[in-house]
């Protein structure tokens, strides 16, 4: 069965994404990619870590990121599972998921309090990010 871990803003040796998650599943006899940002393709510890550009800012991941994400999540077979672990990637979720994949969100900080201290915001910036965050969490 192949599990296929996405992530767009975590580092790549990560350790709940690909210390505790990833090599657990290939422990347990699951062929597991991980799509994340990183400097090549390779396998590490029985995980097959598929590079995403690299970027640094927030804004690179919109625009670089993810469109090199999802052209490489299209080409898996529908008995894929994806697990995503950034709220960016939510509609990408909801998308596989209406096409008929396995999806799982793994919810590692309460994303909504997080906006909501941002000091650095903008206030109404900060309370549409988090209407649109909550309804977003509540389909996913």
């Amino acid at each position: 069965m192949k599990v296929v871990q996405l992530s767009s803003a975590h580092y790549v040796f990560d350790n709940r994404i690909f210390n505790k998650i990833s090599k657990s599943l290939v422990n347990n006899g699951y062929d597991v990619d991980l799509l994340i940002q990183h400097t090549k393709d390779e396998v590490v510890d029985g995980v097959n870590v598929i590079a995403l550009p690299k970027v640094s800012g927030k804004l690179g991941r919109p625009f670089k990121v993810i469109p090199s994400l999802f052209r490489k999540v299209i080409e898996y077979p529908s008995k894929t599972i994806f697990h995503f672990h950034d709220p960016e990637l939510i509609p990408m979720g909801l998308l596989l998921r209406f096409f008929g994949y396995k999806v799982i969100y793994d919810i590692h900080e309460d994303s909504v309090t997080d906006i909501e201290q941002k000091n650095y915001l903008n206030p109404l910036l900060k309370k549409i990010s988090t209407i649109v965050l909550k309804k977003l969490e509540s389909l996913a």
